[in-house]
């Protein structure tokens, strides 16, 4: 294990729930200072691929049902919904 894997694993054995979301929003922030608006999708993109299934790997679908409920508002909120191409992005349902 590297170096910085095991401080990762001390820092979430540690610290409590709030000040993890919190450290991990400034790491966040922080990483994403010096990107420009491709770099930034791409680390986001790469951020939700890699992170998302392990994160929901414990929760079965109501509990999956609540967070996406919760989310849509913030994602209505921080999106351009009058520019996304939700029938694109799930295919075409007639098939």
């Amino acid at each position: 294990m590297s170096w910085r894997n095991h401080a990762l694993r001390v820092a979430i054995r540690v610290l409590g729930r709030d000040a993890l979301a919190t450290g991990v929003g400034e790491a966040l922030a922080q990483a994403m200072a010096g990107l420009d608006g491709p770099q930034r999708v791409a680390f986001l993109q790469d951020l939700a691929t890699q992170g998302l299934t392990p994160a929901l790997a414990e929760l079965d679908r109501a509990d999956r049902s609540r967070l996406m409920n919760s989310l849509l508002p913030l994602v209505a909120q921080e999106f351009p919904l009058d520019e996304l191409d939700i029938l694109g992005a799930f295919g075409d349902a007639s098939t």
